[in-house]
């Protein structure tokens, strides 16, 4: 994936995929919720609670899935097409990001256990606004 300018960018998207649903935005951190995304999501969540739809952080996220991934994987391509980098091959970025791992060492289990734990606590709670267990006013 690092040997192209668009392969290190599919590359950032995927490194960048799998924390994202456990790591809150800078909007969700100060909203507490995943209304204040988009200014009009609490206007689309509080239309569908009068219509009797319940919309949870999960129901949201599998709703939001499909197209989510699909924009992942189609819309870099046109990006890089219609703002073409200037440096568009980097063969030497593979070999130099295994030296620097190298150099670095293996993550010790201080590393691990911190970031597992943060992540964890951070989907129980941002998925748990709302909830019976945990009630923030304005919250879905």
């Amino acid at each position: 994936m690092g040997r192209s300018s668009l392969g290190l960018g599919y590359g950032m998207t995927l490194t960048d995929l799998a924390p994202a649903p456990v790591t809150p935005s800078t909007t969700a951190c100060s909203g507490a919720m995943i209304a204040t995304a988009m200014a009009a999501n609490p206007i689309i969540q509080s239309t569908a609670s009068d219509q009797g739809v319940e919309v949870s952080w999960a129901k949201w996220a599998v709703a939001a899935i499909v197209p989510g991934l699909i924009s992942l994987a189609v819309l870099p391509w046109p990006i890089y097409k219609i703002f073409p980098p200037e440096l568009k091959e980097t063969p030497e970025a593979p070999a130099e990001t295994v030296r620097r791992l190298a150099e670095r060492g293996p993550m010790g289990r201080g590393e691990w256990g911190h970031g597992g734990h943060l992540r964890v606590a951070n989907l129980v709670i941002w998925m748990g606004v709302g909830s019976l267990w945990l009630k923030v006013p304005g919250a879905w």
